[in-house]
């Protein structure tokens, strides 16, 4: 599948919808999103459609309750065989309890711009008065590659 998203930022399905259509018009392979308060009944559209789809607008969703109950249902929704893309998915519990192809998320930027770092266990502690912020970012991003086995 290409680097194109839809555009997730795109204010309504419909706008959503006809960007999706002309990139798809020009050759393209965007990465449909389903969108947190759209009706399932697209989810299950898409799922008929497009064999990886993306899950956006998670992140404004404050409590870990209602944002498990979000995910429960678009997982029991989602084909084994269509992967899934999860924006603004940094919980570790998130991403470690549903079944991702992949996800993105500024966690570990903003942890680190706000002075802290991932322990060993995946807890956010102070860091050294002396890391700066890149190194804390880059400290951060290599727990979260040891932890998922990425290269």
């Amino acid at each position: 599948y290409g680097d194109h998203r839809d555009l997730h930022s795109l204010p309504t399905r419909r706008s959503s919808d006809l960007n999706q259509k002309y990139m798809e018009s020009k050759g393209l392979k965007p990465v449909p999103v389903f969108h947190y308060n759209e009706p399932f009944s697209i989810l299950k559209k898409m799922t008929k459609k497009y064999k990886y789809i993306a899950i956006g607008g998670t992140a404004i969703l404050r409590s870990k309750k209602k944002k498990k109950e979000f995910l429960d249902k678009c997982f029991k929704i989602i084909p084994k065989d269509v992967k899934i893309h999860g924006f603004g998915v940094g919980s570790f519990e998130i991403i470690d309890n549903y079944s991702w192809y992949s996800v993105d998320s500024t966690s570990p930027v903003l942890i680190a711009a706000f002075g802290r770092i991932y322990n060993n266990e995946g807890k956010s502690i102070r860091a050294e008065s002396n890391q700066n912020w890149l190194t804390r970012t880059l400290i951060n991003i290599k727990y979260i590659h040891n932890r998922y086995n990425l290269k």
